[in-house]
């Protein structure tokens, strides 16, 4: 009778840890991107790029391709911000 319990448990277990983990890494670009907003409303255009770029970085690594794209876009927008200066 025990092995059924284990059986039930285990995926409860590693379904939990899974949506803990992918909770906590959203809250991880969530904060990142609030510093690029924190950035970009204080007019550091260059500042707000390298954190995109540490951003993209993390996102590549973690083949998160949403936040790969995301990053993108705000790399080119910097990157023509910048070009006018």
């Amino acid at each position: 009778m025990k092995y059924p319990k284990i059986v039930l448990i285990l995926p409860m277990l590693i379904l939990a840890f899974s949506l803990g983990h992918a909770q906590s890494s959203k809250d991880s670009y969530d904060s990142l991107w609030e510093k690029v907003a924190n950035l970009e409303k204080d007019e550091l255009t260059k500042s707000a790029l390298e954190q995109v770029k540490i951003i993209s970085a993390k996102a590549k690594k973690e083949k998160n391709s949403a936040q790969v794209i995301k990053a993108l876009l705000f790399t080119s927008k910097y990157a023509l911000i910048l070009d006018e200066d």
